[in-house]
């Protein structure tokens, strides 16, 4: 039977998930000679499903911080979403936190709506 790339990663996971990441990235690429985004996917898909076993936290990106322009952008739509036009508030967006068109404003701004439960 064929031995799998997530099969090999997790064995490898299992007997280095001690080494600092960086140097299991590397063994990771050496031993499946695959690219850097491939053994980073595979170490985190393996960490995810080992590290309860091996005693270990699991750490996810933490993805509600006040830095990410998702986060500021909701702080604008809710302090002006009244006062100012869809229009108004799509170049302030675009203005303070230098989104690359009105178009991805519009977007932020649309989902934001929905996820606030602003009316329309």
């Amino acid at each position: 039977m064929k031995v799998t790339k997530k099969e090999l990663v997790r064995e490898l996971y299992k007997k280095n998930h001690t080494l600092p990441r960086k140097d299991l990235i590397d063994l990771v690429m050496k031993e499946l000679r695959t690219t850097e985004n491939s053994a980073r996917t595979h170490i985190s898909n393996a960490s995810k499903e080992l590290n309860a076993s091996l005693g270990k936290a699991y750490n996810t990106r933490n993805t509600v911080k006040p830095s990410l322009k998702k986060e500021q952008a909701k702080v604008i739509v809710l302090n002006n979403y009244t006062q100012l036009t869809r229009k108004e508030l799509a170049e302030k967006l675009v203005k303070d936190l230098e989104l690359k068109s009105l178009n991805s404003a519009q977007t932020h701004i649309s989902r934001l709506v929905k996820e606030l439960g602003i009316a329309a």
